[in-house]
């Protein structure tokens, strides 16, 4: 289980100029704004909260799909030292989810602590979210900028995703795709379900993902198969 999100902080919509004040008191804690008003770059700060957010919602949605998103109550916390990394900076903290989630007739669901990792450069925000547990050596993530030309965003995710995915099982592109457990993209390998945690992101220019592929003896896990 994972998330993940992008931001094109160069968008329109993610521009200072075009959201008021009153968007940073709706979706953020005191604590969360205290952070973004105090950090120096606080234009990434505050998308690098949001796309926690976002993309904590999709990690819990893929332990239960009944989880609401609420993104004043999912408070991310990062570290006030960035790493530098290339041409940008990675950004590490947590989010604790507030209370057990709740479906009705059914006991509560424990959600995990959760470790984040947001991948900035000065063009958009790339975060992964995952349980704080989790071995971050089993879980391939990619940003890109979109090919020129390109329109469909949720097309060009797929197909990067796939030749990604493609590699890493050592089989034909042809061979995959990406189906649907409600909401939640899930990974296809000649039609039949694979063990592999999935989630996809796009906005503006940009496109991730990032997916959990644990190889054993080089075939990967099946869906209710030992």
């Amino acid at each position: 289980m994972l998330g993940n999100d992008v931001v094109d902080l160069r968008d329109v919509d993610a521009r200072s100029k075009t959201f008021r004040q009153r968007f940073d008191e709706r979706v953020f804690s005191a604590e969360e704004r205290l952070a973004i008003v105090h950090d120096s770059d606080s234009h990434a700060r505050r998308w690098a909260h949001w796309a926690a957010k976002e993309a904590a919602y999709k990690l819990a949605r893929q332990i239960d799909s009944t989880f609401m998103f609420a993104p004043s109550r999912l408070i991310a916390h990062f570290s006030p030292v960035a790493i530098r990394r290339g041409d940008g900076f990675e950004r590490r903290g947590t989010l604790v989810f507030e209370r057990p989630s709740i479906k009705q007739g059914f006991p509560l669901i424990a959600l995990p602590k959760v470790e984040l990792r947001s991948f900035e450069t000065s063009e958009r925000i790339h975060l992964v979210a995952a349980p704080e547990t989790v071995d971050w050596r089993t879980i391939d993530f990619a940003v890109q900028r979109m090919e020129p030309g390109e329109q469909d965003s949720s097309i060009a995710v797929r197909r990067m995703v796939m030749d990604d995915l493609a590699g890493r099982l050592g089989v034909s592109a042809k061979r995959l795709s990406i189906g649907r457990r409600g909401r939640i993209p899930t990974v296809l390998l000649d039609d039949a379900e694979i063990d592999a945690p999935l989630s996809l992101s796009h906005h503006g220019a940009w496109i991730g993902y990032a997916f959990q592929l644990e190889i054993k003896a080089g075939v990967p896990a099946r869906i209710g198969m030992a």
